[in-house]
């Protein structure tokens, strides 16, 4: 793979994972995750669906033996647990704890709220799925739950909901009594 090229294959379970190093994490082969998982090209298209965030997951270039270049989907760290979470969170999660490990082991000093490394919240100040026990996401998950940006996202929603619900009784009253 061309961008930020490492010529470091790593393993999972016998399952060589190619990596790509970009702003100093570890990105992951799509195609290698899928064959690590035992899973087709068909599951590898769950990564470019509406349900997958785009900031966990990116497009370079691998030359074939041929010379000719491939479009190829990496995923973050935080994307290979994104996409077991979408396969089958329990059955997967030791891959997706591996992943976040071998990220550790080669960017030990990861940015504060990297979105590559760590859970963050998705648009709208929205928690992402609740990560299983051994998948290794799960006290982000909690510290995310627990932050001010997400209680604030929160009383937004409830004010924003709380005027359509009294914008909706004041309809009705109206309705009632003409």
């Amino acid at each position: 793979m061309t961008d930020h090229p490492t010529d470091e294959t790593l393993s999972f379970k016998d399952h060589p994972i190619r990596i790509v190093m970009q702003g100093g994490c570890p990105w992951f082969s799509l195609e290698d995750i899928c064959t690590a998982m035992n899973r087709n090209h068909y599951a590898a298209q769950m990564a470019h669906g509406r349900n997958f965030p785009e900031h966990a997951r990116r497009l370079c270039w691998e030359e074939d033996d041929n010379g000719e270049r491939q479009e190829v989907t990496i995923l973050s760290p935080v994307g290979v647990w994104y996409f077991t979470d979408l396969i089958d969170a329990g059955k997967f999660q030791a891959l997706a704890n591996w992943a976040r490990k071998e990220a550790l082991r080669l960017c030990p000093n990861p940015r504060d709220n990297d979105p590559a490394m760590v859970l963050t919240l998705l648009p709208g100040g929205v928690l992402p799925p609740r990560p299983m026990r051994y998948s290794g996401r799960q006290s982000q998950w909690l510290d995310l739950r627990q932050s001010a940006e997400y209680a604030q996202a929160e009383a937004e929603r409830r004010s924003i909901v709380g005027a359509v619900r009294r914008r909706l009784a004041l309809s009705r009253e109206a309705a009632a009594t003409a």
